[in-house]
């Protein structure tokens, strides 16, 4: 399906993919419609990965973290603020500190509306500016599958 949608036959490669239930089978068809920019279709594909690799409860790992990771960036880049909302319900207490912990945090925080909440908001920036060594640390040490 990969190979299909880089040439050019995104349409097929997704459609080929969506009846496998399989935690691989969703990521690739996430990661193919990330590569096209369809965030709302690569927003639904990270949440089937996440449905079928996430336990319903308890801490996550490192693997499952990277995951719902990838989740809110395409929830956050589908422009879906209560997905986001939900999200950050959901996986906030359960995501853990460090890189992944700030991104998530980054990725999910609440929009600023009030003057109230501006302390919040450089509380963000100052993880925002440590952004790229969380990046790196990322990439230095890919999730295993």
């Amino acid at each position: 399906a990969s190979t299909q949608a880089q040439l050019g036959d995104t349409a097929d490669a997704v459609a080929s993919l969506a009846p496998l239930h399989t935690a691989q089978a969703a990521e690739t068809r996430a990661q193919i419609l990330e590569n096209v920019k369809d965030w709302p279709a690569a927003e639904q594909a990270w949440a089937d990965a996440v449905a079928l690799t996430v336990p319903p409860d308890g801490m996550l790992t490192e693997p499952q973290g990277r995951t719902v990771l990838r989740l809110a960036t395409a929830t956050a880049r589908a422009r879906d603020d209560a997905g986001l909302a939900a999200l950050r319900q959901k996986y906030q207490p359960r995501i853990g500190p460090g890189p992944l912990g700030d991104m998530f945090h980054l990725l999910t925080a609440e929009p600023v509306q009030t003057t109230a909440d501006i302390a919040r908001s450089g509380k963000e920036t100052s993880l925002a500016a440590a952004l790229s060594a969380n990046l790196a640390a990322l990439k230095a040490d890919p999730a295993p599958r």
